[in-house]
């Protein structure tokens, strides 16, 4: 019978690992529902004592799971509920044990399935790859009940028992961006237990096991929190200052032209990520171009919005137009007239920093607010 000793030392050995890594602060909670395919690994049925011998095959099936946790931005910390089911097609015997010498061989099953049910704690790790869809790794441990329900072939039981036992398993997968509020998830898991320790249908002890290969697609909704804010650069402000004139021999000193007014503007408001929200730094910056506005009246106001290389090209315009536009609103409510104000979106057409596509870039999520 293989042990599962070994590979629950190697989840525990991957911890560490995660916990090492950085993270970028994105701070939500959020909750998840799965569901997919259980494709259980043959599960051993043996006793030194009575001399049994064999393993059931099983089906493909049934999977579901939950999940609560809580995003650190890289790393993310999650506990789930976790079931899956998986019917037993098939016996196959060297040894009955004394349960029926019909058991010899391999035999369809009569009735039977391995049902396993583990509350996990699971330590997961994003890839960040400057896109909408993010790789994952994680491992997780817990304790779970595995249930091997109503075994029978040849007309024999064979036996109807439960254990409850440590569980593991190790995952991959990816999450892609559906909004700011939901992910669509799709992944693979190698889930494990303990071996557990059973009684069969005479009374007599069998050690069993079982391992599943499990795949799961799933839908993420997250609670809001800590939204990734750029640091907001003073605006930058151009002062012209007249050079002193020099004097003129006559006793009369020549005047001093006066000087034109000075420059206002550019103001820049920063977004976050994905993002056309304005935050508290965001509205301040409003507030000082709204004052400069009424100052200056009258004055034609430009709004240019502009989005980083993270997403495709279609979405990153409309994703500038959407910031403009929140700008806008935010100056027409500090009482700048609304027929002042033009918009145009750049999409990441006009970069303040170079970068590669698909790279998030804070300096280039933003709207220059332009005194005309």
């Amino acid at each position: 019978m293989k042990s599962s000793h070994l590979k629950i030392v190697a989840c525990f050995t991957l911890v560490p690992a995660f916990v090492a890594a950085p993270a970028v602060a994105d701070d939500n909670w959020y909750a998840a529902i799965r569901g997919g395919l259980s494709s259980a690994e043959k599960s051993s049925l043996d006793d030194v004592s009575s001399g049994l011998r064999g393993h059931a095959e099983h089906g493909t099936d049934l999977a579901i799971g939950l999940g609560l946790g809580y995003d650190l931005g890289d790393l993310r910390v999650e506990g789930e509920i976790l079931h899956l089911r998986n019917d037993v097609d098939e016996f196959a015997f060297s040894n009955d044990g004394g349960l029926g010498a019909a058991l010899v061989g391999v035999n369809d099953a009569d009735s039977g399935s391995t049902r396993a049910t583990a509350g996990m704690f699971n330590l997961l790790y994003d890839i960040d790859t400057g896109s909408a869809v993010t790789p994952y790794l994680g491992a997780g441990l817990g304790w779970g009940k595995v249930k091997f329900n109503n075994y029978a072939a040849a007309g024999s039981a064979i036996l109807d028992d439960s254990d409850s036992v440590m569980a593991y398993q190790l995952i991959a997968g990816l999450r892609a961006r559906v909004s700011q509020a939901v992910d669509l998830t799709a992944g693979y898991r190698y889930f494990g237990t303990e071996d557990p320790k059973l009684t069969d249908a005479l009374g007599q002890s069998v050690d069993a096991d079982f391992n599943a290969h499990v795949f799961l697609v799933g839908l993420v909704w997250k609670f809001g929190g800590k939204e990734e804010v750029a640091s907001v650069p003073e605006p930058v402000r151009t002062v012209v200052t007249e050079p002193r004139p020099e004097p003129e021999p006559e006793a009369i000193p020549e005047v001093e032209p006066a000087a034109g007014p000075e420059p206002v503007g550019p103001f820049i408001v920063y977004f976050p990520w994905d993002s056309a929200e304005l935050t508290p730094e965001a509205q301040a910056e409003i507030r000082r171009a709204a004052v400069a506005a009424k100052e200056n009246a009258p004055v034609k106001l430009l709004l240019k919005g502009h989005a980083d290389t993270s997403g495709p090209d279609d979405y990153n315009n409309a994703l500038s137009e959407r910031r403009a536009a929140a700008v806008r609103n935010a100056l027409i409510s500090e009482g700048v007239p609304a027929g002042s104000i033009e918009t145009w979106g750049y999409g990441e057409g006009s970069l303040a920093v170079w970068t590669e596509d698909g790279v998030r870039e804070s300096m280039n999520r933003r709207v220059e607010i332009i005194f005309e």
